[in-house]
């Protein structure tokens, strides 16, 4: 792409606002070749003890042929960088608008900052992926703005649902 060219999929795709509209989620790929998809990706980060668990969910991302955008390493840098919570959340709905979707992990029963960030992207038409881990159960309230649930037992099986969800045409 080009530095004026938008990376906004539904720009270029409608339908793909009016599949989201239907609770549906299906990305048609065909003569996309110039356009990847970006997700923005929300989870629980408890400082050193799962950074590699946001790393590799941001590989099984990018292993999908999809662009990641994860806040707390893209802009905090594994770090708590905002004093000012209204500066935290401007920057937060940048970002969400700069991408096409968003992916949010409640296998820890998300409240707070994931729930608001889903809020943000479900209330702009973003489509909304939720994972969850095998087995750990999750509110059904996050059934009511996603796209897709896709349920994982390793980072993987995410790639692969990834994968087909923008294959499918």
């Amino acid at each position: 792409m080009t530095a004026g060219q938008s990376h906004k999929i539904t720009e270029h795709y409608p339908v793909l606002q009016f599949v989201r509209n239907t609770g549906l989620f299906c990305v048609l790929f065909k003569h996309m070749e110039s356009v990847q998809m970006k997700i923005y990706i929300t989870a629980r980060f408890k400082g050193d003890e799962n950074k590699a668990d946001i790393e590799r969910l941001c590989q099984a991302v990018r292993g999908a042929g999809i662009q990641d955008f994860c806040f707390v390493r893209d802009v905090e840098n594994y770090q708590k960088t905002f004093d000012n919570p209204a500066d935290l959340w401007e920057r937060s709905l940048v970002e969400i608008k700069n991408c096409d979707a968003l992916l949010i992990d409640v296998s820890d029963a998300p409240s707070g900052g994931r729930v608001v960030e889903a809020g943000i992207a479900y209330a702009l038409g973003l489509p909304v992926f939720v994972i969850a881990r095998t087995g750990v159960p999750y509110k059904e309230v996050f059934k009511g703005i996603s796209a897709t649930v896709i349920i994982y037992d390793e980072y993987s099986d995410i790639t692969e649902r990834l994968t087909k969800l923008t294959q499918a045409a």
